[in-house]
């Protein structure tokens, strides 16, 4: 029988007393199965965490942009002003990049959770 460093077996010999059907754990199977959906669906939810965040974070990037594009306007310094509008130019090309890399555009869809559909559908 092999057994791991904390002297847990991992294989069990067949044709020892814990190979009898009689002392299998009856929902081990079921519990398996459940653990291995609930780890996809975890990765699944990490997933799409990550992609909440980086709309979030663009949301915040276009708002900056608002932000600058009015402050701009309150100064009376022309320096001021192109300065600040230069900045919201700038970073209102760097959420257009942004969001043209997220990946319903690059795609044509938002992720779709392979392993979370197959859950709910089941």
């Amino acid at each position: 029988m092999e057994v791991n460093a904390q002297g847990v077996p991992t294989v069990v010999a067949p044709g020892t007393a814990l190979d009898l059907p009689a002392n299998v754990v009856p929902k081990q199977a079921e519990s398996d199965r459940d653990a291995a959906k609930a780890e996809a669906l975890l990765a699944d939810a990490d997933s799409a965490s990550s992609y909440s965040t980086k709309v979030v974070l663009l949301a915040v990037l276009l708002a900056l942009v608002l932000f600058f594009a009015s402050v701009a306007t309150k100064f009376s310094g022309p320096k001021v002003q192109v300065l600040l509008t230069v900045m919201a130019l700038v970073l209102l090309v760097t959420s257009l990049i942004r969001m043209v890399v997220l990946p319903q555009y690059v795609t044509g869809r938002p992720d779709v959770p392979s392993v979370g559909a197959q859950a709910q559908g089941a």
